[in-house]
């Protein structure tokens, strides 16, 4: 067996590489006729592709061959290589016997009595054969590496044992009607969902699952147990070895690529097969996506809700063209009769031609060498002699000793002078702080700034007898630049209480607040009031008489700040009474700010009207005027195909950002029946930025 394989290696190799890109070709091919059909249709075809490279080489080695000769044979060559000298076999020639009468020949200087001087080539075809098995070596150990990957992340997953993931599971196995059991697991090292086992299925869910909604629950599992019902970690397991064994091949790693995007669709059909929304479900992939790194995947020997090919799935998934339903046993069957005939048709047909040469060649430089009659004439062979270099030898004195360096002396030195820099760095900072902190005394800038706003010690007693003893220099310097004494503080503390601070009496004197001004509010009704609202009612010009206004409006029961909020925004009694006549009702105080700020007028109301919305409440006027729907918006949107939108509807779409020109946008990707919820829900969950992500890739 070794010496065929040594003797055939490279023809075996190059057979394989040449059929296994031809039945790659035909999956390709069938897959393309099969566009329309449902996704497990076509991975049952790459499956059937992969499984059948995996028996291609075993019935080409024991079925009978059909050669038709279309291409040249390596045999030839492979013979050539093994009857030539190598670096493991020599050809001696056998000593021929020399007559009587022929003079001793010279023939100088030999290797060994009777013996040819050997050429040493290189074995091309072990090296090919040796090529092969180390990447079909170094695929293999990464797919065991993820076996015992995902065998130590078992053993330290904790088994999920609640009764609502367990009950869930049984409820959602049944619906699929999943035969074999289920083992759920949770660990902390995995960021999403995944399933392995061929035979006994694994379920292993991330730690925060708990904190999952029921819905997005139903969701992962569903998909998983897809995975289970389909057996994907078998096809997936074999699709890896044949990537395995056929490594040199690009199109297989292409058609095991393939395979697993057609997987995930085909769990996706199953998972909206049950009743599952379309976007509810897009939605939820999405965000499992954003919950980790692209490109995460523990193992190469699992599966589970990859998040790859995010824009295609989310496509499918919102396409309600695409067929969903599983592949049947009428179309599996025919699908599989024609990979079998394939197989078995490959296997046996040999395009190679017959193999021809042997060991003449070697025969005949022998036969050249011996003379034209045969004879052993070792004369006549050319010098084979080669000049070896002399490699000159090293002396035991030559060896030389790597110097001492004063470069790390000289590093150590300034690494030391460093440190002692720091640390007397340090002292004199520690010791600054220490002088600061122990310093109680005035600055000169303190100093200038007390003179310059009249403080003098005089008064910073007085202050100090009204009871404000720890006084800053700008608590003091604020009281005598607004030329607040001592009688001023006992009127502000019989007018707002005792209970004031340096910021209530300055505010209190800025705003101009006079005890005749606060008699007038306690004879309005507003007894009681603290220092700042009467300050705040004070500087906006609140007055007895707006109050007044007001209560004739319908507003009787003011607070002190919400009669502050109507004067600012500039509402009296004449806007108020309008307000009233167009919009009906009363509106409170906030709609009337709202109404004043947003520009809420009854041309606005009108607009509206003639657009069909008659009899809006006010705070549906305010609302659509703060999102900035008007008319215009409407009849775009009416332009568009959205004729029958609401209220809510409207400022949903404006809120998110959907206009003309989104609309426009998703659909010229491809989403033209789209309504305007789901177009709401698309914005929300960020499906759109993958899809038109994907059509300026196109346009591109």
């Amino acid at each position: 067996m070794a010496s065929y394989l040594l003797i055939n290696g490279p023809q075996l190799l190059l057979d394989l590489a040449v059929k296994s890109a031809a039945m790659m070709l035909v999956a390709w091919m069938l897959a393309a006729i099969l566009r329309r059909a449902s996704a497990a249709t076509r991975h049952w075809v790459w499956s059937l592709a992969l499984a059948g490279l995996l028996v291609l080489p075993v019935l080409s080695l024991t079925l009978p061959s059909w050669r038709i000769g279309l291409l040249p044979s390596l045999a030839d060559k492979s013979e050539v290589a093994l009857a030539k000298p190598n670096v493991e076999t020599e050809l001696p020639v056998p000593p021929a016997p020399v007559a009587a009468t022929d003079p001793e020949p010279d023939r100088g200087p030999q290797t060994s009595a009777g013996s040819l001087p050997t050429r040493r080539v290189v074995n091309w075809t072990a090296a090919a054969l040796m090529f092969w098995a180390i990447g079909m070596l170094l695929v293999i150990a990464r797919l065991v590496a993820g076996a015992f990957r995902i065998w130590r992340l078992a053993k330290s997953a904790s088994l999920v044992r609640q009764s609502s993931w367990v009950a869930l599971t049984q409820v959602l196995a049944a619906r699929l009607r999943v035969r074999s059991g289920v083992e759920l697991r949770k660990s902390e090292r995995v960021a999403l969902p995944m399933t392995w086992g061929a035979w006994r299925s694994v379920v292993m869910l991330p730690a925060d699952a708990d904190e999952w909604p029921q819905e997005c629950r139903r969701i992962v599992l569903l998909h998983e147990l897809a995975h289970v019902k389909r057996r994907d970690c078998l096809t997936h397991n074999l699709a890896q070895i044949a990537c395995a064994l056929y490594w040199f091949n690009p199109l297989v790693w292409l058609a095991a690529r393939q395979l697993h995007v057609e997987r995930e669709l085909a769990c996706d059909d199953q998972v909206l097969e049950v009743g599952t929304r379309a976007s509810e479900y897009a939605s939820h992939l999405v965000e499992i996506a954003r919950s980790f790194s692209a490109g995460y995947d523990i193992s190469p020997v699992t599966v589970g809700m990859a998040c790859s090919q995010l824009e295609s799935r989310v496509r499918s998934i919102l396409d309600p063209g695409v067929r969903r339903r599983g592949l049947d046993r009428l179309s599996a069957g025919l699908i599989g009769m024609g990979a079998v005939c394939l197989v078995l048709a490959l296997a046996v047909v040999q395009p190679w031609s017959k193999a021809t040469a042997s060991l003449s060649k070697p025969r005949g430089v022998l036969q050249a060498a011996h003379g034209a009659e045969g004879r052993n004439d070792l004369r006549a062979l050319p010098a084979q002699a080669e000049a070896v270099p002399q490699t000159p030898r090293t002396q035991p004195g030559e060896t030389r000793e790597a110097a001492p360096t004063e470069r790390e002396s000289h590093e150590t030195g300034e690494k030391r002078g460093q440190a002692a820099r720091e640390a007397t760095a340090e002292s004199d900072e520690q010791d600054n702080s220490q002088t600061k902190a122990q310093s109680s005394e005035l600055t000169a800038d303190q100093i200038i700034e007390m003179r310059a706003a009249g403080v003098t010690p005089e008064f910073i007693a007085a202050m100090r007898q009204q009871g404000f003893d720890n006084l800053t220099v700008r608590d003091i310097t604020q009281l005598s630049i607004h030329g607040i004494n001592a009688d001023y503080i006992r009127q502000a503390r019989s007018w707002a209480g005792d209970k004031l601070t340096v910021r209530d009496i300055v505010q209190l004197k800025i705003s101009g607040v006079t005890p005749e001004y606060i008699a007038a509010m306690k004879q309005a009704g507003y007894d009681g009031l603290t220092a700042r609202q009467l300050s705040n009612l004070r500087i906006h010009g609140v007055t007895p008489e707006f109050v007044e206004t007001m209560r004739k409006a319908g507003y009787d029961k003011l607070t002190a700040n919400q009669l502050a909020e109507l004067k600012i925004h500039g509402i009296d009694e004449a806007f108020v009474k309008e307000m009233q006549t167009w919009a009906g009702g009363k509106p409170t105080v906030n709609e009337l700010t709202q109404i004043k700020i947003f520009g809420v007028t009854p041309e606005f109301a009108r607009r509206m009207k003639a657009a069909g919305f008659d009899n809006l409440p006010v705070k549906k006027l305010t609302e659509l005027r703060i999102h900035g729907i008007d008319e215009g918006y409407i009849k775009e949107m009416r332009d568009l195909g959205f004729d029958n939108l609401t209220i809510d509807q409207l400022m949903k779409m404006r809120i998110h950002g959907v206009d003309a020109d989104y609309v426009k946008k998703m659909r010229a990707a491809g989403f033209k029946n789209v309504s305007a919820n789901q177009m709401i829900e698309m914005k929300v969950t960020g499906i759109d930025s993958i899809l038109l992500k994907g059509q300026l890739k196109d346009k591109r």
